[in-house]
This record gives structure tokens, C-alpha cells and sequence, in this order.
């Protein structure tokens, strides 16, 4: 817990000189009141995110919709807690995110994306919160712990989109069909800059590709269950939500500044060691949990229920689902920390 703890909070520490480094002039676009929202609501972020980390605190908070952890049975059947732990590092990233703009790291329109995204992940994910105390979810005490952050995330992230003059709308409706369509006027000259690119438009597509399969898949894609409670289907949207609308927003800035040629700038080197660090934690964190599984059910009682109940479970789907997941989220996430430091090319 101190060492998972302590890279988290390295990650923000990180960020914040990064931050403070990074200004970019014009500076003040967002007032004194805005910018002092906007730092404390992403200080709280890598609070939570580092909290949540922890897989006994996790445990604790999924409790506020009444999801029994107590025992190894209860967390592979609903594993709740694993899905709120595994999206604790994308919590810090948007922490991080939220450190950035009261900073004015980000330019105009990139404020208004990272922003606008911030505030739409909070909405859809109390969306997915109604809907899961809708479909029979129960209200235990600490229900706010969940709630609260979201509102006012929300509130504070609209505000400063709105305070970027730009037509978030359009723009994100821009970004939408250029990033389908691989468009946009800007394009690399040389082959390696192609490359690039390419990669990184691709990570942005896996991104939401996996994000949505999180959100809408009507079983757990990597879980060994077909049947999970609502509770248990809301924090594993909120983990999709948090991979598509954080994650992937964050990932297109560097799409278009690899298309641009600024992937040497400090500015697109912190995001990509930000992004980097955040996600190779979510894919180790999401490996060592399958392993941790793995060895508690090789201690179990072979004629047990729960044994034979993961026997007769799509075992063959979560494993193939994991390791590709760990494979790929592995690769991408070496690659940014990799971008973060490589030398600036010479033309």
C-alpha cells in the first residue's frame, strides 16, 4: 500500500512542477477563483485515486452500494472493488488533468477538450450511478463519498470550459470526425512522423474501443461470472468511463501533437509521462490482481461450491480478455514513458 501510495503521489507531485514549469503565456485565461476550484477538486482527485489504490480501502468504499467483499467468494463474484482499485490510477490522471488547467499548462482549445471531457465522464458516470440505483443498487451510508466528487468535478469542469471562449461543442464534434477519418490539416512529412502518429491515434481508438466494451458489454468482459450485480456493472463503467472519456481525450492532445511535430515540447513530454505512468499502473495493478486470484483459488478446497462454480465459469474469456489487455496496455504504456524522455529529433 506505501509503495503503490507513494508512486501515485509521485505521479502529482510530478505533475504539479510540471505545471508550474510549463505555463504557457498567455497564462491567466482562467480567473484566481476558477483556477483555485480547479486545483483543489484535482488535489482531492490524487487523494481519492491514492486511497482507492489500496485494495482494503477499496473494498470499504464499494460497500456504500451494499456489495459484500468479506470474503474470497464474495470478490470474485462481484468484483466491484477490483474494478473501483483498477481505475485508481486514471482517478490521480484526471487529478492530474485538473492541476494542469488551474495552472494554464494547456492551450485554449486543449483546455476546453481535457475540460469538456472531465465534465462529460463526471455526468455519464452519475447516469450510470442512477441507473444502477434504479436497477435495485442499495443506498448504504457513504453514498456521498461517490456522489459528491462528481458534482462539483462536473460543475468546476464546465465552468472552465466555459471559460476558454472556444465552442466546445464543435470542437469535440471536430476532434470526433477527425479522429475517425484520420483528417485534419495538419499531417507528418516524414515517414517516422507517420509512424508516431499512427500509434498514437491507435492507443486513442483502443482507448475507447475498451472504455465502451466496459460501459456497454451486457456481461464483464474479464470476468470469470456472466451474471454481476448493478452495483458491480456501475464500477466497472466507471472504470470504462474513466479509460474512454480521461484517458482517451488526453491521449488525442499527443495525436495532434505528434501530427505536429511537438512531441519534444516539455509540455507534450509531461502528458505523455502522465499517461504513461497511469496506465502502466492500471494494467500491472489489473495483472496482479488476476495473479492474487489465481493463487487464493489454487488454496482452495477442490470440492468447495465456489471451486466448482469457477470451474463451470467462462474461465477461457477472462484469461484471453487480461492478457491481451495487460499485452497491449503494457506496450502503449511503455511507449509513452518512452516519448516522455527520447531525445528531440534532429531535422
Amino acid at each position: 500500500m506505501n509503495a503503490r501510495t507513494f508512486v501515485l503521489g509521485s505521479i502529482a507531485l510530478a505533475a504539479q512542477e510540471a505545471a508550474h514549469a510549463l505555463t504557457t503565456p498567455p497564462a491567466s485565461r482562467l480567473g484566481t477563483p476558477e483556477r483555485a476550484a480547479l486545483g483543489g477538486v484535482g488535489a482531492a482527485w490524487v487523494a481519492l485515486g491514492a486511497r482507492t489504490f489500496d485494495a482494503a480501502n477499496a473494498r470499504e468504499a464499494v460497500g456504500a452500494l451494499g456489495v459484500a467483499t468479506a470474503t474470497f467468494e464474495d470478490n470474485i463474484r462481484e468484483p466491484a472493488a477490483g474494478f473501483l482499485e483498477l481505475t485508481s490510477p486514471l482517478f490521480v490522471l484526471q487529478g492530474v488533468l485538473l492541476l494542469a488547467l488551474s495552472a494554464n499548462v494547456f492551450a485554449s482549445k486543449d483546455a476546453a477538450r481535457v475540460s469538456s471531457s472531465i465534465a462529460l465522464a463526471s455526468a455519464t458516470t452519475l447516469l450510470a450511478l442512477a441507473l444502477a440505483v434504479v436497477a435495485g443498487a442499495p443506498v448504504e451510508n457513504g453514498f456521498e463519498f461517490i456522489t459528491d466528487p462528481l458534482f462539483i468535478t462536473a460543475a468546476v469542469a464546465l465552468k472552465a470550459a466555459g471559460s476558454t471562449e472556444e465552442d466546445a461543442f464543435e470542437l469535440i464534434r471536430g476532434d470526433v470526425v477527425e479522429l475517425a477519418t484520420d483528417g485534419g490539416s495538419v499531417a507528418p512529412e516524414d515517414g517516422y512522423g507517420k509512424t508516431l502518429a499512427t500509434f498514437y491515434r491507435g492507443s486513442c481508438l483502443v482507448g475507447i474501443l475498451v472504455g465502451a466494451s466496459f460501459i456497454l458489454s451486457p456481461i464483464n468482459p474479464i470476468g470469470i461470472f456472466d451474471t454481476e450485480s448493478p452495483a458491480t456493472h456501475f464500477f466497472r463503467a466507471l472504470c470504462g468511463i474513466s479509460i474512454a472519456l480521461v484517458l482517451a481525450p488526453a491521449q488525442s492532445i499527443l495525436w495532434r501533437a505528434a501530427k505536429a511535430g511537438e512531441l519534444s515540447a516539455n509540455s507534450s513530454r509531461a502528458l505523455n509521462a502522465a499517461l504513461g505512468l497511469a496506465s502502466g499502473l492500471l494494467v500491472v495493478d489489473g495483472r496482479l490482481q488476476v495473479e492474487e486470484g489465481t493463487r487464493q483459488f489454487a488454496q482452495l478446497d477442490p470440492s468447495s461450491a465456489i471451486a466448482k462454480a469457477v470451474e463451470l465459469g467462462d474461465v477461457g474469456r477472462s484469461v484471453t480478455n487480461t492478457d491481451a489487455a495487460f499485452s497491449v496496455g503494457l506496450v502503449v504504456a511503455l511507449f509513452y514513458v518512452a516519448q516522455a524522455v527520447a531525445p528531440a529529433r534532429r531535422v
